[in-house]
């Protein structure tokens, strides 16, 4: 299963930071469509941008994909798992009391208490995620309508504040596993990655156009929700509104990260100094010193990588980054921003190899898997330091969880 989610995560590095900047330099440049005042066009020439991303990329493949001497899982060996997770009653009374710690979170979190930062809602909803599959993967008499209610809070969370990629990437990891649990075929196989596209396209079309409804404050009953389902099914009955050159444009525009990256290469090193390692230790520190112990720690990742190295200011309105490539390059250059994708790209296999291989011993852990894997999916949005934060936190969050369900069940 590793290396189903790993090929769907290069791959998605290769769209966003290869395929998509072409699109942008051949067609989608400043010649063709001449908008006066735009100013959303690559910053650098391509010859300059791809002698940084082709060789990074590379070398964080070979990490990514090397194979470590850990036992890796077969086909069969997955399905036999998934099946003995139906099976379990055990599961179904840890899901149940999954349930009531997360209600009892929301409820906290609808008050406004402890949950005021995006991290621990970002944590919550991957709880959430988790509990789903729990449900899911377990025999008990109301499971499927405990799972239906879990992941309609899901649904809700995700559009009201408009992250569609999280809602398109679950989807895609319910795809995965339900396959794997239920051994699709060829055919049941390109029927998903069928679906997958047509949802990836429906949800980038929709998404300017969501913004820009619920930023205008036409809807006063349940705005987020209301205006989605108008939208959707609007779009739906007229598909070709998605294929005018307007709308592929700003689908490539929301996909090319290659823009920010040419915007980095762009302002460093001219009118910013490259860091020599300072930005990835102070992601390190950030990652494993919360503020509440260190008020002071230094600013790293995220909007500070941003507006400081790529030159850019943020609005807060839209998930924007300098990519795990632009902050390897402003570590040191073009030379080396390849060894740090590498050893980037090697570490976060070596985790995902490591997860996979306690699954032998522990079957409940492939229900975890997705909050390791949905960071991913979407890393090439972020930056190394934001990856490196996220893991250490989900790490310990769930170590906690897991090893208390042990403790009370007393199981091995």
């Amino acid at each position: 299963m590793n290396k189903v989610f790993k090929k769907i995560i290069f791959l998605i590095f290769i769209l966003q930071l290869v395929i998509s900047p072409a699109l942008a330099y051949t067609f989608f440049n400043e010649e063709n469509l001449g908008i006066d005042g735009f100013d959303f066009f690559m910053r650098i020439d391509p010859l300059q941008y791809y002698s940084l991303v082709l060789p990074s990329l590379f070398f964080f493949g070979l990490g990514f994909f090397k194979k470590f001497r850990f036992y890796r899982l077969k086909s069969e060996d997955f399905n036999k798992v998934f099946n003995d997770l139906r099976n379990s009653h055990k599961n179904y009374k840890i899901a149940k009391i999954f349930f009531c710690f997360i209600s009892f979170c929301i409820v906290v979190k609808s008050l406004g208490i402890l949950f005021v930062t995006g991290f621990s809602s970002r944590l919550l909803d991957s709880l959430v995620l988790t509990n789903c599959f729990y449900f899911l993967f377990s025999k008990g008499k109301f499971r499927i309508h405990f799972f239906i209610l879990l992941l309609l809070y899901f649904i809700n969370q995700t559009i009201s504040l408009g992250m569609f990629g999280n809602l398109f990437f679950t989807i895609v990891i319910f795809l995965i596993y339900y396959g794997f649990a239920n051994k699709y075929g060829f055919i049941k196989s390109l029927q998903s990655l069928i679906l997958i596209l047509i949802l990836l396209i429906t949800f980038q079309g929709l998404k300017s156009t969501y913004r820009a409804e619920i930023d205008s404050g036409n809807n006063t009953l349940n705005p987020n929700i209301s205006t989605f389902t108008n939208l959707l099914v609007e779009q739906s009955s007229n598909f070709n509104l998605i294929f005018t050159k307007e709308s592929i444009f700003f689908l490539n525009l929301r996909l090319n990260q290659g823009l920010y990256v040419s915007h980095v290469m762009e302002h460093v090193p001219d009118f910013q100094e490259y860091t020599y390692g300072t930005n990835l230790f102070n992601g390190i520190i950030a990652a494993l010193v919360p503020r509440f112990i260190w008020p002071n720690k230094p600013k790293s990742g995220g909007v500070y990588n941003i507006s400081t190295y790529a030159n850019l200011d943020y609005d807060g309105k839209t998930s924007i980054n300098i990519s795990p490539i632009g902050e390897a390059y402003i570590v040191g250059g073009s030379f080396i921003a390849p060894i740090i994708m590498f050893l980037y790209g090697l570490l976060l296999n070596f985790i995902l190899s490591k997860i996979e291989n306690k699954i032998t011993k522990h079957n409940n852990i492939i229900l975890w898997m997705p909050i390791f894997i949905l960071p991913l999916f979407q890393g090439v949005e972020e930056d190394i330091s934001s990856i490196l934060n996220y893991y250490v936190k989900f790490m310990l969050v769930f170590l906690f969880i897991f090893y208390s369900v042990k403790l009370i069940f007393n199981s091995k």
